[in-house]
């Protein structure tokens, strides 16, 4: 009974599916895909408000797989008949029947001579919002969400790209050039399955930068779309370009896993070469390799290698989720040359750029940038002027203050130490330094660029100042200082030369003026002096320096902030050379000489004041010849001579005739 009824729908069926499969056959042979071009012009004119141009055929098939082909075509920008994207060829072919299983089946996507452009102006809005953004709802209903619908499974089983081109210009951004994808190809690209992928590319910048790049790179791809992850292994990159007269080549093996769900890359097995070349510099090379990683919350490194022939080695983390990068990095270098990495500096550039800086703001709102804890070591170290050999620093950042909790190294023959401090908050800094066994005239060269001290020996300072410019911080600047210095010279005046020749000095009784030259000096065995800041001024009156025939005291001021001196020294004769060179020093024995120093620090006057000295010098005279005489009337010993005994010498029984 059953038999017959299944067998008529059977026949039923099948003759359906004959009809349906004469229709498609129908519909494959005469359709004519060219004729849906107005539809399609008119269409974009009407949403869009931007002209579509078609010139080539249109090749289309829909069964057993939706196939299309295009050629010449053309889309202008929104409202104006500027080019916005050129197709010379693009294909694409899709199988229909897996879309009825939810997969989507690409057999191929091939597209070549494309010309795309990529514009953002200073407010943000960009070319091609009309065509990414979706569209507004009708006037008085509200857009329902759109149901989660299950993903397509996706499988492609090949790419092909040749001759693409991005024109970008993004005033936002800052960014503006040129990108070129010569070829791009890979194998079938699905979930579990590993493809073989190439690519070379170009890219020339104009802005922020001129900049020229070229990449040749290739890699076996895995995906994983239910995990939403890429495994990119084996990968080899290279890299050539060129930055003004800056040149670069690079090469790059790693293996590399992107989660795009959590955010998350992880580089492994990274072998990084890189060669820097600019002229006027010595060759840069930069080997590392390690690893490294990033996700939402934390990024982390691990990288051993060497810059040029010197080891470097450094291991850090940032936390990405506080209000700003919590960053804890530590580094170790055999050699670190930084002025290999900076452009040279042109003859005189120091002091124009310390006079142009002086005034300069300082980046004190970077301090608020990161927190962190900071490590470096360096058995060398050189930045500009600076070399520093043994070098260590420690550091802290937190809230816009920088602790600086060790600063140390050999440098200038000798040994220091130093701890500071930098505050956004207040603009404030502050320094203390130890030094020990250090040639100040090369300490002087580098910090202030001055010439005007020599010798060896120890250097302390505690200083603190605040304010936005180097300037403003020399004008506050307030602490103590202190210097204790052997075998060394005051340059720019020879003291003992001048009072060599004091016959003549005081029969004129005029103060002799003369400006400090920088080949005169005047030595000294030992030097010690102290000083007192306060507001840009440094007072010191505790200064002490010996030489065979002086001793030479003083006290005054040095106003840092304007960069002028007001001292007054007082130079005694202790013994009276001997020979060709001893002059008048004799005229002079127990006589204090006042000297005054005064001016701008590049040009000091030095003053002795002869007039002074005449009247003084006098009295010494008359004192000496009297005492001489009441000793020979009294029957005392010359002076000099030696006593014969403690108790009733001739200068005790002097005493006593005198009372």
């Amino acid at each position: 009974m059953k038999t017959p009824w299944i067998r008529r729908v059977a026949l039923v069926l099948g003759a359906l599916l004959l009809l349906l499969a004469l229709a498609a056959a129908v519909l494959v042979a005469t359709f004519d895909a060219n004729r849906y071009k107005t539809l399609a012009i008119a269409w974009m004119k009407t949403e869009h408000q931007r002209e579509l141009a078609i010139d080539g055929p249109i090749e289309l098939s829909v069964f057993p797989r939706l196939a299309v082909q295009v050629s010449r075509l053309r889309v202008s920008e929104r409202g104006r008949a500027d080019e916005f994207l050129r197709v010379d060829e693009a294909a694409l072919a899709v199988q229909v029947m897996p879309l009825l299983r939810k997969q989507l089946v690409v057999e191929r996507i091939r597209a070549r001579g494309v010309h795309a452009s990529y514009r953002r102006d200073a407010q943000g809005l960009r070319n091609v919002d009309d065509l990414v953004s979706a569209p507004a709802a009708p006037q008085g209903q509200t857009r329902e969400p759109a149901s989660a619908a299950p993903a397509l499974r996706l499988d492609i089983n090949a790419v092909q790209l040749d001759d693409l081109h991005l024109r970008v210009d993004d005033q936002l951004g800052g960014l503006a050039g040129e990108v070129v994808i010569e070829t791009f190809s890979a194998g079938r690209l699905a979930s579990g399955a590993r493809s073989p992928v190439a690519l070379r590319a170009t890219a020339q910048l104009t802005r922020p930068t001129a900049l020229t790049l070229r990449l040749d790179g290739r890699t076996t791809l895995a995906l994983d779309l239910e995990r939403s992850a890429v495994a990119l292994s084996d990968l080899e990159l290279t890299l050539a370009g060129s930055a003004g007269p800056r040149k670069i080549d690079a090469s790059m093996k790693a293996d590399l896993q992107l989660d795009t769900g959590r955010g998350a890359l992880a580089v492994e097995a990274l072998d990084l070469r890189a060669r820097l070349a600019d002229p006027g510099l010595p060759d840069l090379q930069l080997t590392l390799r390690g690893s490294a990683g990033v996700d939402a919350k934390t990024a982390q490194w691990k990288l051993t290698g060497a810059l040029n022939t010197n080891k470097l080695e450094t291991h850090g983390r940032v936390a990405l989720g506080a209000a700003v990068p919590v960053v804890q990095a530590s580094a170790r270098f055999d050699e670190l040359d930084l002025n290999k990495l900076l452009p040279p500096e042109k003859p005189g550039a120091a002091a124009t750029g310390a006079a142009t800086g002086a005034e300069g703001a300082l980046p004190f709102d970077a301090l608020k940038a990161v927190d962190g804890q900071f490590k470096v070591d360096a058995a060398a170290l050189a930045f500009r002027q600076y070399k520093v050999a043994e070098a260590a620093l420690a550091a802290t950042l937190e809230g816009g203050l920088l602790r600086v909790s060790r600063l140390a190294g050999r440098a200038w023959g000798g040994r220091f130490e130093a701890s500071g401090s930098a505050q956004a908050t207040g603009q404030r800094v502050g320094l203390k330094l130890d030094a020990s066994g250090v040639n100040v005239n090369a300490l002087l060269r580098d910090i202030a660029h001055k010439d005007l001290l020599e010798g060896t020996g120890h250097v302390a300072a505690d200083v603190h100042s605040s304010g936005a410019s180097v300037a403003a911080l020399r004008s506050n600047l307030a602490g103590t200082a202190a210097l204790q210095l052997r075998d060394g010279a005051i340059k720019g005046f020879n003291l003992a030369r001048s009072l060599r020749q004091a016959k003549a000095a005081l029969s004129l009784r005029q103060d002799a003026v003369s400006q400090a030259r920088a080949t005169e000096k005047t030595d000294f065995s030992e030097l010690s002096a102290s000083a007192r800041l306060a507001a840009g001024v440094a007072h010191s009156d505790d200064l002490l320096l010996k030489s065979p025939f002086l001793r030479l005291g003083g006290a005054g001021r040095f106003d840092i902030g304007r960069g002028r001196i007001d001292y007054t020294a007082r130079a005694t004769v202790v013994a009276a050379a001997t020979g060709q060179d001893a002059g008048d020093l004799g005229a002079l024995r127990g006589v204090t000489v006042p000297v005054t120093l005064s001016g701008p620090f590049e040009a000091i006057d030095w003053k002795i004041q002869w007039s002074e000295v005449a009247t003084a010098a006098l009295k010494a005279r008359i004192e000496g010849k009297l005492t001489e005489a009441l000793r020979g009337k009294l029957g005392a010993a010359p002076a000099g001579a030696v006593a014969a005994s403690a108790a009733g010498t001739p200068e005790e029984r002097l005493k006593g005739k005198l009372k």
